[in-house]
């Protein structure tokens, strides 16, 4: 018995140290995203590996400006007027399906006159699922400012790559950040 409840209360703790909150996914979620780069929900076309769910978004991108190369959720239609609250959570990872590699860009903002915090990740391309994971831990302060009311992806079209790409894009989720002793990993 006693093991029984060390093992439950281990459980817990661990649950409890890495939560999650999912900010948006094709599953129960078909608003928040702008029409920039025509994003849709749409059955999803590859339906192993790490994301095996039913629905995505999908969008096709043509550049890598601001109007024609990505999509944007809008933080303040899910979470009301105050934004996203990132002062427990500065993680966010999201799946990404796209044929081609390339760097995958996230931007947070709340609007053109405040703030932009951008950090990258690699995606490897192959026309699979890849879970990304961006680390705004060093890169989150949003000098009173405000929390993120826009969370941009920008998906990049690198040199001599087609300049027209099928984005898909699940599971948007805010993750807590590892933690050993209290501090971050």
């Amino acid at each position: 018995m006693k093991k029984f409840t060390l093992v439950s209360l281990a459980m817990m703790a661990s649950a409890s140290c890495f939560a999650q909150t999912t900010l948006w996914n094709g599953e129960d979620k078909n608003s928040g995203l702008w029409d920039r780069c025509n994003p849709t929900t749409v059955d999803n076309p590859l339906k192993e590996g790490v994301n095996t769910s039913d629905k995505c978004a999908k969008f096709t991108i043509t550049g890598n400006d601001w109007e024609h190369g990505d999509i944007v959720l809008d933080l303040k239609s899910l979470y009301g007027e105050g934004g996203l609250d990132m002062t427990k959570s500065k993680r966010l990872s999201i799946m990404v399906k796209k044929s081609h590699a390339s760097n995958v860009k996230i931007e947070l903002s709340a609007g053109a006159n405040t703030y932009t915090k951008r950090i990258a990740s690699w995606c490897d391309g192959g026309d699979k699922w890849q879970k990304l994971v961006f680390d705004f831990t060093t890169n989150c302060d949003f000098e009173g400012k405000g929390n993120p009311t826009e969370l941009a992806i920008y998906p990049g079209i690198e040199d001599g790559q087609e300049s027209s790409q099928e984005i898909y894009v699940d599971n948007i989720v805010l993750e807590d950040i590892p933690t050993v002793n209290g501090g971050s990993i």
